[in-house]
Formats: C-alpha cells, sequence, structure tokens
C-alpha cells in the first residue's frame, strides 16, 4: 500500500520536481559514501569558509529555488536505504545550491543535557529560511558555521551555444535558411540590407546554436552583405572562422600521422563524415567546423587499430571491452591525447544497434573509393553513401534533435555532385537497410528549406505509404529547435515521457539508475562477473548528474517548451521504428 501511494504522489509531480528527487538521491548517495571513507577535516574545507555566514535574506526567487531543494532533499532523506542523517542533508543541499550559484551557511551545534550523553546536530540556512536539520536546531549551541566568503564569479564567455528554451522566431529561421541556401538570392541579400542590429544579432545567435556559423558567414560573403553586418558581430564571425580553420587544420595534421601509421600496420582507413567534408566538399577549410576525428576500420582490424593509437600517443576515455560495446555501440569510446583538442572515434560500423540489423560492416567497404584529404591519402565513401550515413546520423540516431549541419552538408554534395551521384544505387541500398522513412524525411526537408534537387523517382520509391502528413512538420520543428536545446533533452528523457503507464514509467527509473551489468560493462571497461561491478553504479550516477544537471535544469524552466520537443521525439522515434 505505501509503494502504491508513493507511486501515486510521484506521479503527480512535475518533471522538475521529479528531477530535483533524483538529483538529491545523487547527492545523499555521494555524501554518505564521503561520510564514511574521508575524514571530516578533509571534507570540511569543501563546505565553504569558517566562521563565516551567508546573508540574511535573500531575492524571492532564490528562496523559493532554496525550498524546492530543501524539499527534495528532505523527501528523499526519508526513504533512502541508508542513513541520510542531518549532516549528509545539509552537505548535499549545500551542493545543490552552490551547483545553481545559491550561498548558503553550514552550521555545526552541540547540545548536552541531564539525561543524555552530549548530541550533535547539522542543519542548512538559505536567508532566512532552515532548509534542513530545522526540527530543534534551536537547542544545540554552533560550534562552527561555513559558507562562501566571496560572491561566486560571473559565467566566463563561452563559444559553443548555451541553450534557450524556446523556438526561433520564423522570420529568423526563413531569413537564416534563405542565406544557407547554395544558390544565392538578390531577394535574401536586400531582406538582410534592411536589418537592424537588434536583428543580426538574433540572426547571428541563431547561426551559431545551429553549428553553422562559419558557413553563414561564407554565404554572407557571397551575397556581398559583409558591410550591412554590424562590427561586433562582424569580428564575432571573423574569429569563430579564424579559429575552425586552426582547429581543422591540426586534424589534418593529425590525420596525416594516423594514416601513415595505419597504412604501415595495413589497417585500411575510411575518413567519415565532417573531416572528410571540410575539405572535399565545402570550398574553403574554414566553413565547416569539424568537432571530432571520427574513422571506421575493419571490424577484425578494430585491435590494431588500438594499438596504433596507443603508439600515437592516444588513449581511451573510458576502459572498454569490444563484446560488450558491440551490443550497444558501433564505435570505440572516444580517445583523447595530452595536447590535443579534439576527441578521435575510431568505428566498425555506421550504424548502431538495431538500426544496423540490416547492415553488416563488410558491405561498406565494396564501394569505398580511394581520396587526399588536406594532402593526405586515406578512403573515403562515394557520395551517395555519403549521403546515407548523413541521413541516419540525423534521422535514426538523433530523431532530427540536432541542428541544420548535417542537411547543409547533404544539400551542398547534391549541389555540387548532382550528377555524380548514383541514385539508383543510393535507393537500393536505402531500401535494403530498411532506412527508406528517415531518408525520405531527410530529402522532404531538403526540398522544403531550399529547394534541393533530388530526383522524383527517388522520393516516389522511398515514400511510405501511408505518410503521415504532420512528420514532416515535426521534423522540421525538431530540428529547427537546436541542437543546443535538444541536446539537453536526452534519449532516457524521451523514452521516460514515452512510457504509457505508471508501473512502465518506474521499471524504466529503476532501468535508469540501475543499468544492466553488461552495460557498466561496455562504458567502463568493467568485468561484469567481478564484485567491483557494483562500485561503478556509483560512478555512473556521478556521470549521469555531472553531464545532465545544468542543461536539463535548464530547459525544465521552460516545461511547456521541452514536454513539446520530447513529443516531437517520441513520435518521429516511433514512426522511423517501423520498417514497413
Amino acid at each position: 500500500m505505501r509503494l502504491t501511494n508513493a507511486l501515486r504522489k510521484l506521479g503527480r509531480l512535475s518533471w522538475a520536481e521529479r528531477f530535483l528527487l533524483l538529483e538529491a538521491t545523487f547527492w545523499l548517495a555521494v555524501t554518505r559514501l564521503a561520510l564514511l571513507t574521508v575524514p571530516f577535516r578533509r571534507i570540511a574545507p569543501r563546505l565553504g569558509t569558517l566562521q563565516h555566514e551567508s546573508a540574511a535574506t535573500v531575492p524571492a526567487k532564490t528562496r523559493d529555488s532554496a525550498d524546492r531543494i530543501g524539499w527534495a532533499v528532505r523527501t528523499i532523506a526519508r526513504r533512502t536505504p541508508w542513513e541520510s542523517a542531518c549532516l549528509a542533508q545539509a552537505i548535499s543541499a549545500k551542493t545543490m545550491l552552490r551547483r545553481r550559484r545559491i550561498h548558503s551557511t553550514l552550521y555545526l551545534g552541540v547540545a548536552k543535557n541531564k539525561t543524555q550523553p552530549m548530541q550533535a546536530h547539522a542543519w542548512l540556512r538559505c536567508g532566512d529560511v532552515i532548509l534542513t536539520g530545522a526540527a530543534g536546531h534551536e537547542q544545540f549551541t554552533v560550534l562552527s558555521s561555513f559558507a562562501e566568503q566571496r560572491p561566486f564569479a560571473e559565467p566566463t564567455a563561452v563559444t559553443e551555444p548555451t541553450a534557450v528554451p524556446q523556438t526561433m522566431p520564423t522570420p529568423t529561421t526563413d531569413l537564416l535558411l534563405a542565406v544557407l541556401n547554395p544558390v544565392p538570392q538578390p531577394a535574401t541579400a536586400d531582406a538582410l540590407r534592411q536589418l537592424d542590429t537588434a536583428a543580426w544579432e538574433t540572426l547571428v545567435r541563431a547561426a551559431n546554436q545551429q553549428r553553422v556559423l562559419t558557413l553563414f558567414y561564407a554565404r554572407l560573403q557571397e551575397l556581398d552583405v559583409v558591410t550591412a553586418v554590424p562590427p561586433h558581430l562582424l569580428s564575432q564571425m571573423q574569429q569563430k572562422h579564424q579559429q575552425t580553420t586552426l582547429q581543422n587544420l591540426a586534424i589534418y595534421r593529425e590525420l596525416r600521422l594516423i594514416a601513415e601509421k595505419m597504412q604501415a600496420a595495413e589497417v585500411p582507413l575510411i575518413v567519415l563524415k565532417g573531416t572528410y567534408l571540410a575539405t572535399a566538399v565545402y570550398p574553403h577549410i574554414g566553413q565547416r567546423a569539424v568537432g571530432d576525428l571520427d574513422l571506421l576500420v575493419p571490424e577484425a582490424k578494430v585491435g590494431q587499430a588500438v594499438e596504433v593509437m596507443h603508439a600515437l600517443g592516444w588513449q581511451e576515455s573510458q576502459p572498454f571491452t569490444l563484446d560488450a560495446l558491440r551490443q550497444h555501440r558501433h564505435h570505440l569510446p572516444t580517445m583523447v591525447k595530452q595536447g590535443v583538442n579534439f576527441p578521435v572515434e575510431i568505428h566498425w560500423n555506421i550504424a548502431k544497434p538495431p538500426t544496423s540489423s540490416y547492415l553488416t560492416p563488410d558491405q561498406l567497404w565494396q564501394e569505398v573509393r580511394p581520396t587526399s584529404l588536406a594532402g593526405t591519402a586515406a578512403l573515403a565513401f562515394p557520395h551517395h553513401l555519403q549521403l546515407l550515413h548523413l541521413a541516419l546520423h540525423a534521422a535514426y540516431h538523433h530523431q532530427f534533435a540536432f541542428d541544420l549541419r548535417s542537411l547543409c552538408d547533404m544539400t551542398l554534395i547534391i549541389h555540387q555532385q548532382a550528377e555524380a551521384v548514383d541514385w539508383a544505387q543510393f535507393v537500393q541500398q536505402a531500401e535494403a537497410w530498411q532506412w527508406q522513412r528517415g531518408v525520405y524525411l531527410t530529402l522532404q526537408l531538403l526540398q522544403q528549406f531550399w529547394g534541393t534537387a533530388v530526383p522524383p523517382f527517388v522520393l516516389a520509391r522511398l515514400e511510405p505509404s501511408p505518410m503521415p502528413t504532420d512528420l514532416a512538420r515535426l521534423a522540421k520543428e525538431q530540428i529547427l529547435w537546436g541542437r543546443a536545446n535538444n541536446f539537453g533533452i536526452t534519449v532516457n528523457f524521451s523514452q521516460l515521457k514515452g512510457s504509457k503507464s505508471l508501473p512502465d514509467k518506474v521499471r524504466f527509473i529503476f532501468s535508469f539508475i540501475f543499468p544492466k551489468r553488461s552495460f557498466l560493462s561496455s562504458r567502463y571497461g568493467a568485468d561484469p562477473n567481478s564484485a567491483k561491478i557494483w562500485l561503478y553504479y556509483l560512478v555512473n550516477w556521478r556521470d549521469l548528474v555531472k553531464r545532465n544537471t545544468r542543461r536539463t535544469w535548464r530547459l525544465l524552466r521552460g516545461q511547456h517548451t521541452v514536454n513539446e520537443a520530447v513529443d516531437r521525439r517520441n513520435q518521429l522515434s516511433e514512426w522511423l521504428a517501423e520498417t514497413k
């Protein structure tokens, strides 16, 4: 009965409240473990400056946030299978407040009476509210207090886009798409010359959020409207273009070293996605930002490839076992190298399970062709496979919860190489690999955005029957919402909302918090049969909070918009999963 009531109460909570409870659970577990294993003298300096106190009053908005955190910590503390005493509650709540840049004071006190030995107590204050340990705290004499001595520093400027949980205004969207058109239109130039500074700032921000700022800058040059751009925005774009050029040159220098060593070890190498496109398709190396170096090797050669990478100073970001990885992924964990600011991913397939069900890696090697990228000899896919890979990435890997960059890649390939694309082979392989739905929807977006010249017979062959009329609209809304927003909506969040009943939601939450040992093995390289595997649950919880707390909380503030985006993603995912 208690469990049933608890589940009913959980079902009535908002997504923000549920997430806050999950965060409180994590920090109570971490704090309990720390208190058991680390001397308090080492923990104390992290709580703040000794014998300092925070302000007695705080703004109403800050107080509301603090109240919610206090409620979450107290609620979970009553239900943890381990002891969550007053000190653990106070430290956990203080940690959560600090992550939100909210000051608080943690007090340690003692009390003694005639019938009981000396007692210790901890409580946490934010403004004039006691968040944890309020009951009976007046009876204790304060021995120590811990608070932040200085105001939190203002966040530093970042070059990457930040999430703004709102869709772009339609005029901005339309104008951005018009600028990105590979065929310049005079009307676009006229519209740009009429923009004021605020409109330019909105447009540049949208291009940055869609990760196409350098391409946007190149298109402005082609349209001969650079003089109309406000100087501070022009400087920003020029700086971004320079940074992208230098970054890409560094990637190609590393690619040359890797390719030479792979060739010497007789490991064939296919260059994937952005690293290939930046020089093979785009007119200038600085027009297409490359975030990482994606390489494909034969599955049987993965071990040799790893040895080559180790010899060059590259190391996996986390341990792994290949057998465990094959169940969930199509590439190794990212590899990093000291002094290099980009990762490398070694792939053995371009599709991950279950999308790879009808595709064997050996098929990919039958059509590769030699190429030269910035003077480096390598292998690459022909144009039709490039298009299929990009469509797969946008539709199936991300359910269009990404950005415009992949679509820009595709339309540029078609615009430049329309005659060289083997469209018959394109259709045949899309059908053989059961990717018709995702590929068709992606091509539809290309036509809607830029009128991309896709042969009519391609769309006729791939069009599902029946084709829901609103799917193209959903995909369009999802991709235009932007990667910066969508990235915080994890697949797990979407799956949770897509669960049909409360028991299904509870089972999913449990599997999310306590995944299978095979999953932990694939992620952290731990032996699934070892007793140490259970320690990796704590590591996984830490990583979940670290990756998702800030961005998801930011998104949950715009609850209505987030719910719409999750619904879009779930509808697209369910439709794409159907193969008939």
